[in-house]
């Protein structure tokens, strides 16, 4: 295959949507403070410019939906302040699918995130998050994120790392919850965290006629009938040294934690959990590219712990060619390994835009309590990506992975990880 060939169609993709921008300004008093606070140094006129993008995403549960996805973008000062971004969408399954989005970018390190999103099968994704790291100015911060989630094209395959492709079964996902952590700087890239979890989900029949339902043919799974609530406690400690949270390119991450759910202290369940996750980013040729490295475990131990809650395997964030949360146990251990070249920039309308190529593999297992740790029944996946950036905060994200199970395709916001 010609490379050029090969290596230039995100570049042309990212130049007809340069040329598809329109752009325009507005007073600032027709822009509510929702859109563009009105911080100093604050500027008389707002300009937005409007970006039409066709939605198209692919998900192994749900299949490919097709619609459309007209972006705006507030800017003050030639920073992005705001980003609306609504669309309407085609699916086979879950029909119609209208959303809202709205992310706000209040000052450095306060931002926010509110997002309605409704089928006409009935699915639902709604939440709000508000993140501040630096609380009038201190060393804590604080996360908050309401949500409430209903979807009926799920799929369980059983639990343990011998699951089979062919035991595949589908239910609806019913949750609503949250979570609220209160962070502290430390010395250095140093932090702590405390985290209060509330989840209450409720399992029912899915909507996938070709496969049978959970809840009937894995009855005896806890956590599959019925409504069931957790409320777990969790300590962590962080260190940060990368350059950018959404958008890095250099750096470390590690974070190590402890999290307990018990009936004494309010949650229906109990189990106790210990993992962490430790991230490294190594740019060479100028920053052009970008080798990323990730390990990620966690072990639990509880009583009829619901599976929903167990270590979960599979998906755009851990095996990038197998379904969602394709195998489940107890604990789990990951590797992730990422090549990412910048491929071209643009600017789209005054606003810069990368054109990034990726290459990775995937690999892990689930594990039970009992299972000695070893490195039978590892799964692999290799893998590509296009990603379209826009620094320091936007990641859209095409990554198509192939595994024992087959190919599978995920077209979402943000880095894997």
């Amino acid at each position: 295959m010609d490379r050029r060939r090969q290596f230039g169609a995100p570049a042309v993709l990212a130049a007809a949507l340069a040329a598809a921008a329109c752009n325009a300004t507005i007073p600032r008093n027709r822009a509510t403070g929702l859109l563009v606070p009105d911080l100093p140094p604050a500027r008389d006129r707002v300009q937005v410019t409007a970006i039409p993008l066709p939605a198209v995403s692919s998900h192994p549960n749900e299949g490919v939906s097709i619609g459309t996805l007209p972006v705006v973008l507030f800017r003050d000062d030639e920073k992005i302040a705001s980003i609306f971004a609504p669309s309407v969408t085609e699916n086979r399954l879950v029909g119609t699918t209208g959303t809202l989005r709205l992310l706000g970018f209040v000052a450095p390190g306060e931002e926010y995130h509110l997002e309605w999103s409704q089928s006409t099968v009935g699915a639902h994704d709604d939440f709000v998050q508000y993140d501040h790291r630096a609380l009038g100015g201190s060393a804590l911060g604080l996360s908050i994120r309401g949500e409430y989630l209903e979807d009926p094209t799920y799929r369980f395959f059983g639990l343990g790392p011998s699951s089979r492709r062919s035991d595949e079964t589908d239910y609806t996902h019913l949750e609503a919850g949250g979570h609220m952590t209160l962070s502290r700087r430390l010395r250095g890239q140093w932090s702590a965290e405390l985290t209060e979890r509330f989840r209450r989900v409720k399992v029912g029949p899915g909507i996938v006629d070709e496969v049978p339902d959970s809840v009937v043919a894995f009855a005896a799974i806890p956590g599959m009938r019925g409504k069931s609530s957790v409320w777990a406690h969790r300590a962590s400690l962080v260190y940060d040294s990368r350059d950018s949270e959404r958008v890095p390119t250099r750096g470390g991450f590690a974070r190590g934690f402890y999290e307990v759910s018990d009936p004494q202290l309010g949650s229906e369940t109990f189990f106790h959990r210990v993992g962490g996750e430790v991230k490294r980013l190594w740019p060479a040729a100028g920053g052009r590219l970008v080798t990323v490295a990730r390990a990620w475990g966690e072990v639990l131990d509880g009583s009829r712990v619901p599976f929903f809650e167990r270590g979960l395997f599979g998906g755009s964030r851990s095996l990038r060619g197998a379904d969602v949360n394709r195998f489940v146990e107890n604990s789990l251990l990951v590797f992730n390994l990422e090549e990412r070249l910048r491929l071209a920039e643009v600017e789209i309308m005054d606003v810069r835009t990368e054109v990034q190529w990726a290459l990775y593999t995937d690999f892990g297992r689930v594990y039970s309590t009992e299972e000695r740790f070893r490195f039978s029944n590892f799964q692999f996946v290799g893998g590509f990506g296009v990603r379209l950036v826009v620094p320091p905060w936007i990641v859209g994200k095409i990554d198509v992975g192939l595994g024992e199970d087959g190919a599978s395709t995920f077209v979402e916001m943000g880095y894997p990880f």
